[in-house]
C-alpha cells in the first residue's frame, strides 16, 4: 500500500501524513511523534553471504611500504574494534590481497622457471655441477639487490621481486657465457688454467658493457623524483644494483669455482679409477669431444 505519487514527492509531505489511530480518528504524523532526519544505508554489501562493511584508503606517501601499515591496523586498530563489536571478522583486500595472489602465483611459476633453465644448461653443458656452480650465483645477485634498496631507503616489495626474477636471468646468461668459453677453450686443446684465464679475459669486456649500459640506462628511473616513477623504482633497483654486484663477483668466484670444482673431479677419479688424470681429461667438454674423435 503506498500514497499516491503526489503525497511522496517531498520529506515535507511527511508532516501532513495522516494516520488513523484505533479509535477511527485521524491526526497529522506531525503531532503524533517527533523525528530527526538522517541518512541511512544506501546499499548492503555482502561478502561471502555475510554483511560487509568495506573500508577504503590510499597511501599518503607512494613511497611508504604496505606491508607495515597493514601489521599495525591489525596490531592496534582491529584489536580494538574486536573488543567493542563482537562476532566479526575481518580480511584485507585491495592492494594486499593483489599482493598475496602475485606472491602465491611467482611462488609455484618461478621454481618451475628455475627448474626448465637449469635442465637447459645441463643439456648444453652435459654437466650437473657446472649448472649447480652457475645457479649458485643468484644469491649474489640477489644479496646486491637486497643492498641496493638499503643504499636507495626504500623497502622492498612485489615490485622489487619482479626485479630479482629478472635479475636472475641476467646473472644466468652472463654465467652462461663465461661457461660456454672455459668449455670451448678446453676443447681447443688449452690447459685448464689458460682456458679459464682466457675466458675470463675475453668475455669480461663484453660482460662489463652489458652490465654498466643496463645500470646507467635504468639510473634515470632510480632517481627520478616524479609520483607515476614510484611504483617501477624498486624492480629498477634490484636490477641495477644486482647487476653491478653480482657481475663483478661472477668474474671472480666463477673462475675460482670451475677450478675448485675441477679439483673435486680429479679426487673423485682418482678413488674410482686410482689412475691420475691431468685436470683437462675429467672436464665434460674434453671428454665429449674425445668420445666424438674415437666414434670418427
Amino acid at each position: 500500500v503506498r500514497y499516491k505519487d503526489e503525497d511522496r514527492k517531498s520529506l515535507g509531505k511527511l508532516d501532513n501524513l495522516r494516520i488513523k489511530t484505533s479509535n477511527g480518528a485521524e491526526y497529522p504524523f506531525s503531532e503524533l511523534a517527533d523525528y530527526t532526519m538522517e541518512r541511512g544505508l544506501t546499499a548492503v554489501n555482502r561478502l561471502d553471504r555475510n554483511r560487509e562493511v568495506r573500508v577504503e584508503a590510499n597511501l599518503a606517501n607512494v613511497q611508504d611500504d604496505l606491508p607495515p601499515i597493514l601489521a599495525a591496523i591489525q596490531d592496534d586498530v582491529i584489536p580494538r574494534i574486536e573488543s567493542q563489536v563482537r562476532g566479526i571478522t575481518f580480511s584485507f583486500e585491495g592492494q594486499s590481497r593483489d599482493q598475496e595472489k602475485t606472491q602465491s602465483s611467482m611462488a609455484a611459476a618461478f621454481p618451475l622457471a628455475l627448474l626448465g633453465m637449469f635442465i637447459l644448461i645441463v643439456l648444453v653443458f652435459r654437466s650437473y655441477l657446472q649448472a649447480v656452480i652457475i645457479f649458485g650465483l643468484i644469491p649474489i645477485g640477489v644479496l646486491g639487490a637486497i643492498w641496493g634498496h638499503g643504499i636507495q631507503g626504500i623497502q622492498v616489495n612485489t615490485l622489487s621481486i619482479y626485479g630479482i626474477i629478472a635479475l636472475s636471468g641476467i646473472i644466468i646468461n652472463d654465467s652462461i657465457v663465461l661457461v660456454d668459453q672455459i668449455n670451448r677453450n678446453l676443447r681447443r686443446g688449452q690447459i685448464l688454467f689458460d682456458a679459464v684465464y682466457n675466458a675470463g679475459i675475453s668475455r669480461m669486456r663484453p660482460i662489463l658493457l652489458t652490465t654498466m649500459t643496463t645500470a646507467f640506462g635504468l639510473g634515470p628511473i632510480i632517481f627520478e623524483t616524479s609520483r607515476q616513477a614510484q611504483f617501477l623504482i624498486p624492480m629498477a633497483v634490484s636490477v641495477a644494483y644486482g647487476m653491478i654486484f653480482g657481475t663483478f663477483i661472477l668474474l671472480i668466484i666463477l673462475p675460482a669455482a670451475f677450478l675448485a670444482l675441477n679439483s673435486v673431479r680429479l679426487s673423485f677419479s682418482w678413488l674410482i679409477s686410482g689412475n691420475k688424470l691431468q685436470p683437462e681429461q675429467v672436464e665434460p667438454a674434453v671428454r665429449e669431444l674425445a668420445l666424438t674423435v674415437n666414434e670418427n
